[in-house]
């Protein structure tokens, strides 16, 4: 196996680790994910934009972050389920 290491913001990755939980993956496993379907999609799987962070977006509570997690649920409830390899 390859070891990648990163650096990110501490809040990124605090507010990331909430999230990805929440969703039962880890660092690891959702980076495993996001590599496997630049692969097999040839491309990055999603759009990427000039929209610029402020600091409201690093101060959301836990409350604030699981309650966008289960938003998040409730929206893709309907969606088709994708397997990943």
């Amino acid at each position: 196996m390859a070891e990648i290491t990163i650096t990110i913001p501490d809040a990124t990755k605090e507010m990331a680790e909430i999230f990805l939980e929440e969703l039962g993956f880890d660092f690891s496993r959702i980076f495993t994910v996001f590599i496997k379907q630049v692969i097999r999609e040839g491309c990055i799987p999603f759009d990427i934009t000039l929209r610029t962070l402020n600091d409201d977006d690093y101060t959301l509570t836990k409350e604030d972050l699981l309650q966008r997690a289960k938003e998040m649920d409730a929206a893709f409830a309907f969606a088709t389920p994708v397997s990943t390899v």
